[in-house]
């Protein structure tokens, strides 16, 4: 599941007023390490009026892998 989730092959990007534009890539699987936190002050889910999580949250990271990327493709104005 946690390859599922950060397995990624399109990326978007802007250029100005040039409008927005596709990219494929191509990548082995992200490598994902544990990672952790320490929150010194979490007021978001009080101020949107949420529930407070009961359990740590589960976070991953990766140091990075090399990716090849496609020609960028002008998406169409609608």
């Amino acid at each position: 599941m946690e390859h599922w989730l950060t397995e990624r092959y399109i990326f978007y990007t802007s250029r100005g007023r040039n409008g927005l534009f596709e990219g494929r890539i191509a990548h082995k699987p992200w490598p994902l390490q544990r990672g952790s936190w320490k929150a010194v002050q979490n007021d978001l889910f009080r101020a949107n009026r949420f529930a407070e999580p009961s359990s740590v949250p589960h976070l991953l990271y990766s140091g990075g892998i090399d990716v090849t990327a496609s020609r960028l493709i002008k998406l169409n104005k609608k």
